[in-house]
């Protein structure tokens, strides 16, 4: 029976989840234990606002580091996979302002051209938001391992 030491990439960023995701469930369980409704907003903002994103992303590094090492056990594969979920929800959410908000975008071009006024902003955010489109693509198919290079064989025997 061997075991695969874990690399020290991948044990870095677990410990980062773990420590980021310990202090996202302190501060939303000291939500409930404190009296003073001022410094429960102030908790809940801090965890929405700084630490639930940054949970979210050191998941999302766990899982690209389980992802590159291709000698990890099955479970811990299955686990980076699990990891992957919240970038493909965030792909999810980039892809549907990507197809949403041009419909919008383009109605208020014709609405601001009709009227004279410049149309220059409403423009770029319609092309940031098909850029977004192409990004929540890219992010949904790296997260949920759709991403994956197929090894090249060589056959050189010709």
């Amino acid at each position: 029976m061997s075991t695969s030491p874990i690399r020290s990439d991948i044990k870095k960023s677990l410990v980062k989840l773990l420590a980021v995701t310990a202090v996202l469930v302190g501060l939303i369980s000291e939500c409930f234990y404190q009296n003073d409704p001022g410094l429960v907003g102030v908790m809940a903002v801090v965890a929405a606002v700084l630490v639930f994103p940054v949970v979210i992303l050191s998941s999302i590094d766990a899982s690209r580091a389980i992802k590159k090492d291709m000698s990890t056990s099955k479970s811990t594969r299955v686990f980076g996979d699990i990891l992957g979920i919240p970038q493909a929800i965030i792909g999810i959410l980039l892809m549907a302002i990507g197809i949403a908000y041009p419909f919008i975008g383009i109605q208020n071009i014709v609405i601001n051209f009709s009227s004279g006024r410049p149309i220059i902003f409403q423009v770029i955010s319609t092309m940031i938001a098909l850029m977004m489109l192409l990004v929540g693509y890219y992010y949904f198919r790296e997260g949920l391992s759709f991403n994956k290079k197929k090894d090249i064989v060589n056959d050189d025997k010709y």
